[in-house]
């Protein structure tokens, strides 16, 4: 209720109060409830930015319950916020053992993947969470990046990053310039460059009049390399 409510020490206070009784009762120490308790308590402290205290509880969640996969899926998120992206990874790959129709799973390990470079394990795991959720908007957006500016020729396609993009582009209304972006590097992967310039232009105006002056500095450059007839070989910016 607290958490809920974003009442984030209350919180706090009640789930370690929830625990300290539980760890006074050794037939309810090791069960799913107490695994429930470290898992909030952990989402509470990532909340207060708190996370090498929220990684512990998840730790501690999965280690009494082996089997928790939003445990595991939490944990994985908490460790990628830290740099430790194998040990998240590793993590989010134990989520989808134990439930392998989660879609967010999927699109989440797929970008921590493509962090990596590697594209083609990435690409797998979003076009998993599109047979599982066909509509997700950032997954479509993802799997669209990738299929434009993978540097392998052999894992680009052209014209299923435009089919996906522009998809993306209408779900979110056409006002979102990350997604904008992405359509614009899949027209010029087709070598549809004035459509490029066009799209890539409209995103610029959107991301300076929402004041994301770091993403319309990455679509000046776009726009310098679609001048060029150039397409967009850069996985993450």
């Amino acid at each position: 209720m607290f958490l809920r409510r974003g009442e984030l020490d209350e919180a706090i206070s009640h789930f370690q109060t929830a625990l300290n009784i539980r760890a006074n009762n050794p037939q309810t120490h090791y069960n799913l409830g107490s695994a429930l308790v470290h898992n909030n308590l952990g989402n509470a402290l990532v909340r207060k930015k708190l996370v090498d205290e929220a990684i512990t509880h998840y730790e501690k969640a999965v280690e009494l319950r082996p089997d928790y996969a939003d445990g595991h899926y939490n944990l994985g998120s908490a460790l990628l916020q830290e740099g430790r992206i194998d040990e998240a990874i590793a993590h989010w790959q134990k989520t989808l053992s134990l439930q392998p129709n989660d879609a967010e799973a999927h699109t989440t390990l797929g970008d921590a993947l493509l962090r990596k470079g590697e594209i083609g394990e990435a690409i797998t795991h979003y076009e998993k969470a599109l047979e599982i959720a066909p509509h997700s908007i950032l997954t479509l957006n993802n799997l669209a990046w990738a299929l434009s500016t993978c540097p392998d020729a052999s894992l680009r396609n052209g014209a299923k990053a435009i089919e996906l993009a522009q998809k993306a582009d209408q779900l979110a209304g056409g006002e979102n310039p990350i997604f904008i972006r992405t359509l614009a590097a899949a027209y010029a992967e087709n070598g549809r460059f004035n459509d490029a310039i066009e799209t890539a232009q409209r995103a610029l105006q959107l991301a300076t009049a929402q004041g994301d002056f770091a993403l319309a500095s990455k679509l000046e450059k776009d726009l310098d390399l679609y001048r060029k007839f150039s397409p967009k070989r850069k996985n993450l910016d």
